[in-house]
């Protein structure tokens, strides 16, 4: 069995935790001449001196009782052995093998010792004291360790992860939080935000990522800053800026310059054929008469109405076949505004969905490469993957995208153009 029995009882409110007996008189004794000896009077004990939190002494018709006064946890103090009642596991001994096995804990956990290699802690809100070897699966809450994370894992659900120690060889995931390193090592760390102090030869994934020193790392972010970055001996440093696949969007903004490219073409001999026409002496003399007279400039008197009527029936082919050649722009036209307003709309849509990348390396100490990398966001964040495709995913080239910078000193800052296309 890999988990023994519940150490850690769980107390309900108003439950009697202790009772005191009457003191008794010891039983006379012998000294060693064979005299009689009288044994020493019995000493009171006060149980206020064993109520801790979440207790209280209460004296009865029956005697005098310590009871709880929360639902909890019993906790007993090895030094002043005081008895609380707490909202939260205190342990002293660490989880081994063994002592405790592994553990399932229904509330918040506090552990001042080890947490031995392959041992299992499931809970919640957990804080470790000592050194963790094995693996802590939190519920939700903040889970914090306090010294170091060697060769085992951290999963939370929903919630912070903190380790203020070292974290070598050890995965850290968490759903929906974020995660805080003072320095990692050879680690897989995923988290919707990322904060380390240093990292080497890690892989990192996250919606932002925030470090003070790579080297050697894989990492992957909608915004990454990194104050400085370069290679861990011959481990490259690598840079995916993650960006939204928007090729569908890309794809219909094509076609839909395509048809305006369609409608531009068909248009223009349209166009040639009708200013030819309207260049024609007779027609354009008719034209610019009729114009006048539609904006009321020019007002004909009957002799001038009769030769305005003879000019239109001389150029009448000519004006028919304007018409007609008009009214057949006029459709192309309609249909190159209406692309027109059907592609601005799907740009702006397209923006919307590329969302905000960006990239910054303040300072660049040997070779560091920056590629984009698409993603659908209908298949979900990627740090919620399992912990061996996200090494996949950052070391290998499969998913890259173009390449953003490749360089062994300066800077580089980047932001996502949404309009590029």
């Amino acid at each position: 069995m890999l988990s023994f029995q519940n150490r850690f009882p769980q107390i309900k409110k108003n439950m009697r935790l202790l009772k005191k007996q009457p003191a008794q008189e010891g039983s006379p004794g012998y000294e060693l001449g064979g005299g009689p000896l009288a044994p020493q009077p019995p000493r009171d004990l006060e149980l206020a001196h064993l109520a801790g939190a979440g207790t209280v002494v209460e004296r009865k018709p029956d005697g005098e009782y310590l009871v709880a006064t929360q639902d909890g946890f019993l906790n007993v103090d090895p030094k002043s052995h005081s008895i609380s009642v707490n909202d939260k596991i205190v342990s002293m001994d660490g989880v081994s093998g063994r002592t405790t096995g592994n553990l399932e804990l229904a509330g918040a956990y506090e552990e001042f010792g080890d947490v031995q290699e392959q041992r299992e802690v499931t809970g919640g809100d957990i804080t470790v004291h000592g050194n963790v070897y094995g693996n802590i699966n939190s519920r939700g809450g903040h889970v914090a360790l306090n010294a170091n994370l060697v060769g085992g894992s951290v999963h939370n659900v929903a919630g912070n992860i903190e380790v203020k120690g070292v974290a070598s060889s050890a995965v850290l995931q968490t759903r929906s939080g974020v995660i805080t390193l003072a320095r990692a090592e050879n680690c897989v760390i995923a988290a919707s935000r990322v904060v380390i102090d240093s990292a080497s030869n890690c892989e990192i994934v996250a919606d932002e990522v925030v470090i003070a020193l790579a080297e050697g790392c894989a990492i992957a972010g909608h915004n990454v800053e990194i104050e400085s970055a370069g290679p861990r001996k011959r481990i490259e440093m690598l840079i995916h800026v993650l960006v939204r696949d928007v090729g569908h969007f890309d794809q219909q903004l094509a076609e839909l310059d395509a048809r305006r490219a369609a409608q531009q073409q068909a248009m223009a001999p349209l166009q040639q054929e009708i200013e030819r026409i309207s260049l024609l002496p007779d027609v354009r003399r008719y034209l610019a008469l009729a114009a006048k007279l539609r904006t009321h400039e020019l007002t004909l008197t009957p002799e001038q109405g009769q030769f305005l009527r003879k000019i239109a029936g001389a150029v009448g082919a000519e004006l028919q076949e304007l018409s007609r050649l008009t009214h057949e722009r006029q459709i192309h036209e309609t249909a190159f505004n209406l692309a027109s307003g059907e592609r601005e709309r799907l740009r702006e849509q397209r923006r919307a969905a590329a969302g905000r990348a960006r990239c910054g390396l303040h300072m660049v100490s040997g070779d560091v490469l920056v590629r984009t990398m698409p993603f659908h966001a209908d298949h979900g964040p990627l740090y919620l993957l399992p912990a061996k495709d996200i090494q996949h995913r950052l070391r290998g080239t499969g998913g890259a995208g173009k390449t953003l910078y490749s360089g062994s000193s300066g800077g580089f800052d980047w932001h996502l153009d949404a309009d590029a296309e």
